[in-house]
């Protein structure tokens, strides 16, 4: 329902207050993040310290200073921008702080996805609306940890990637080794962005060579691919220099990942795990019946995302992401309902749709 559709009281005051019916939802987006996000989280309290411990020393720990068992063994401090972030932060405004910075990252993510979604559609409301369904994801990860801020610069890149796909512009690309200075020093997530402009590039290269591109699409993948080298280049500014290249791997291959949560898959007898099931079959269902067919990028890279998040409980949010930036598409086309569905389901589908367009 539109805002022009809805009850005229609210519409009236909406006009007097001016602000539009998006901005609402924005607000209402951010006190929702705002009043669900929990500090029990059991990084939170050590990002902090050591957020205080690097402010206090002027450098970064190579040995642990914290815990009894492990006095003095080597420590690798590969997310100490987010920390400063987040000691600076609760520094000046407590836990209420720590909380309104969770929920502007989250709400900032979603905005990009909505960004990346509007940029294929150039229709905000169909775009505003597949950001929603992202954003229920956002909703039930909000904790105060470096990984929002995987999930924020990730829909920056997809934001920037759809861009350049969909509107052909390549303004947006020198962003993309910026905006790595920043996310390899904040958490090691940053290599999904690595792993995203790897995809992307070779499937739209592969697209290029099987279509005879013009040399307007090859000058675009050029500087994509000049894009990519700095990108990977920019990995290196940080305080491990190489080294820290492999650290994310040594995280995802210790014993103790195996006994954290989040590195389970999800399980289909809750909520969220139904509710992931429920969108990977949505967006299956609108690549199949959509009227023209998604490309080899459009299939295959939210379909290493969707495997992703089968593995994993914390890969779920960009699953979610990367199918709604990629159902885009799909309904800017449009779909063939009219022969996909049979007529005793078609018949009430139309009178429905001619009954909430009269309001």
């Amino acid at each position: 329902m539109s805002l022009s559709t809805a009850n005229p009281r609210l519409q009236s005051m909406v006009g007097r207050v001016g602000i539009s019916g998006r901005s609402l939802a924005l607000v209402a987006g951010l006190l929702a993040l705002l009043l669900r996000t929990a500090l029990f989280d059991p990084d939170y309290y050590w990002h902090i310290e050591a957020g205080r411990w690097i402010v206090a020393h002027g450098m970064l720990p190579s040995t642990d200073p914290f815990s009894f068992t492990m006095t003095g063994k080597p420590w690798i401090t590969h997310e100490w921008l987010f920390e400063i972030l987040l000691y600076g932060v609760f520094a000046a405004a407590g836990s209420f702080g720590a909380k309104l910075l969770s929920a502007v990252l989250g709400m900032g993510a979603v905005m990009l996805v909505y960004a990346a979604a509007n940029a294929v559609l150039a229709r905000s409301t169909p775009a505003a609306r597949l950001a929603a369904a992202f954003y229920v994801f956002i909703y039930v990860f909000p904790s105060p940890r470096p990984q929002l801020l995987t999930y924020l610069f990730l829909a920056a890149y997809f934001c920037v990637l759809a861009s350049l796909k969909y509107r052909k512009d390549v303004r947006l690309l020198p962003a993309l080794p910026l905006i790595m200075i920043a996310w390899v020093n904040a958490h090691g997530g940053y290599l999904i962005g690595i792993f995203l402009l790897g995809a992307f590039g070779f499937c739209e290269w592969l697209l290029a060579c099987a279509s005879a591109a013009d040399d307007g699409a090859k000058r675009r993948l050029r500087r994509l691919a000049i894009a990519a080298a700095l990108t990977v280049l920019a990995t290196l500014c940080n305080p491990q220099f190489i080294a820290h290249w492999a650290y994310p791997f040594t995280v995802m291959g210790m014993e103790a990942s195996r006994h954290i949560a989040e590195w389970w898959s999800p399980d289909f007898n809750s909520f969220l795990g139904r509710l992931y099931l429920l969108m990977v079959a949505g967006f299956c269902a609108l690549q199949i019946y959509r009227k023209r067919k998604p490309d080899l990028t459009e299939f295959a890279v939210p379909g290493l995302f969707i495997l992703a998040g089968f593995l994993a409980n914390r890969h779920l949010p960009l699953a979610a992401m990367a199918m709604t930036v990629f159902a885009a598409p799909a309904v800017r086309d449009g779909m063939q309902v009219a022969d996909a569905l049979p007529q005793w389901v078609l018949r009430p589908w139309q009178r429905w749709r001619a009954y909430a367009a009269q309001g």
